[in-house]
C-alpha cells in the first residue's frame, strides 16, 4: 500500500484522532484534505504491523509533538498536554487488533531532544531546575486568579508540597527620599530569584508573553485605580479577563507538562 503521507503527517493524524478529534477537525488543524486523513488511517490499519511499529516509537511521537504540533496555532494547550502523555502503545492498540503491547527498551536517536534520551547525566539537574521554575509559574498563576489569599494560605503544588501565590495593589511607591503617587500591581511570584528565568522560558515558547503580561498589569492597574484602592481583594472581572485567561492557560500548560522550552542562563550552565 502506498504511503499516503510523510512520517510526521501520519504521526500527527494518529495523535489527533486518538485525542478524539473528528476527521474534519484533523484536516483543518493540519491543513490537509479529509481524504488524506482517511487514507492515513486506512494505511495504519492495513500496512504490515512491523512497518507501522517501526514508525510509531515513543521518541518520534514526543519529537513531532514538541517540534510540530506545539507550533500549530489552532492547537489548544490542554490538547498539547494530553498529547504529551500518549505512548506508542496507546496509538497502536487503538488502530491495530493484531498488536500486543510489550515492554521495549528505550530507543535513542541523535535528533531526539537530549533530555528524552536515557542515561543523560544532566537530566536530573534539568528536572530540578524545571521543578523550581514550575513552582514560580504556579505562584504566578495563583496570583492571576486574583484570589483573596492571606500569606498563610497555601495550595498543593504539582511538584510536591505546597505553594503560595498572591497579588497586591498600591497607589504609592517610595522613590528617592519620598513617597509619590504611582499606582502599581505586584505579584508575589515577581519576588522570586527565578522570576527572570521563568519569563525567559515563557517568552521563548510563547513569543510576546512578557509584553502581554505587562499589558495586562496596566489593565489591572486601570481597573483597580478606578474601582477601589483596597489591596489584595478578590476580583472576578480581572480573573476572567480574556488576556488573563490566555496567560493562565500558557502557565497551566508548562506546569502540567513539567518541562520548559527555550534556554535561560541557568540552563546553559547545566550543559
Amino acid at each position: 500500500m502506498v504511503k499516503p503521507g510523510d512520517n510526521d503527517e501520519i504521526l500527527l493524524v494518529a495523535i489527533l484522532r486518538f485525542l478524539k478529534k473528528t476527521q474534519d477537525e484533523v484536516a483543518e488543524i493540519l491543513s490537509i484534505g479529509k481524504r488524506k486523513v482517511v487514507a492515513i488511517e486506512d494505511w495504519i490499519r492495513a500496512e504490515p504491523l512491523a512497518v507501522v511499529e517501526g514508525l510509531f516509537i515513543d521518541y518520534r511521537l514526543k519529537k513531532v509533538i514538541e517540534d510540530t504540533l506545539s507550533d500549530i496555532p489552532d492547537i489548544e494547550p490542554r490538547d498539547l498536554v494530553r498529547a504529551a502523555r500518549i505512548a506508542a502503545d496507546d496509538v497502536l492498540q487503538h488502530y491495530r487488533k493484531d498488536y500486543s503491547p510489550s515492554i521495549k527498551p528505550p530507543m535513542e536517536e541523535p535528533s531526539a531532544h537530549p533530555l528524552l534520551l536515557p542515561g543523560n547525566q544532566i537530566a536530573e539537574r534539568y528536572s530540578e531546575h524545571w521543578a523550581r521554575l514550575g513552582r514560580v509559574a504556579e505562584a504566578l498563576k495563583i496570583g492571576l486568579e486574583y484570589p483573596k489569599y492571606r500569606e498563610g494560605d497555601r495550595v498543593s503544588s504539582r511538584y510536591g508540597g505546597t505553594v503560595w501565590g498572591n497579588w497586591s495593589f498600591s497607589m504609592v511607591q517610595f522613590k528617592g527620599s519620598k513617597f509619590i503617587e504611582s499606582p502599581e500591581i505586584h505579584f508575589s511570584a515577581e519576588n522570586n530569584d527565578l522570576w527572570s528565568y521563568l519569563m525567559k522560558h515563557m517568552d521563548d515558547e510563547f513569543p510576546g508573553f512578557i509584553v502581554d503580561f505587562k499589558k495586562f498589569k496596566e489593565i489591572a492597574v486601570g481597573r483597580l485605580k478606578e474601582s477601589s484602592q483596597e489591596t489584595n481583594r478578590e476580583d472576578p472581572w480581572l480573573r476572567e479577563h480574556p488576556m488573563n485567561l490566555k496567560l493562565r492557560e500558557k502557565l497551566w500548560l508548562v506546569i502540567e507538562r513539567g518541562t520548559f522550552k527555550g534556554s535561560c542562563d541557568i540552563c546553559k550552565d547545566l550543559n
